[in-house]
């Protein structure tokens, strides 16, 4: 990401009353600043029984599949940081 987007979404965070240096922290660990970072998380399985599908962490923040948003939305790195101030 460019400086600049990198202090939109720090600017953001901080609007919303967040810690920006936590959020730099976690986006850093979650994603490395790439808004179009993927993790598959495979299913779990538990004596030969799936107890948890399958599932994807997309964009900046790695957003789960479980919120219900699409994969265009959570790789734009806008929404995807709206989506995890709102979360």
């Amino acid at each position: 990401m460019e400086a600049w987007e990198r202090s939109q979404v720090l600017a953001a965070v901080r609007e919303a009353g967040f810690d920006p240096l936590l959020a730099e922290k976690v986006i850093t660990c979650e994603s490395n600043w790439r808004p179009s970072a993927r993790h598959y998380n495979p299913p779990v399985y538990e004596n030969g029984t799936m107890i948890k599908d399958g599932s994807w962490d997309v964009g900046l923040w790695q957003i789960n599949d479980v919120h219900g948003r699409s994969v265009a939305e959570r790789l734009d790195w806008k929404e995807n940081t709206r989506m995890a101030i709102e979360l």
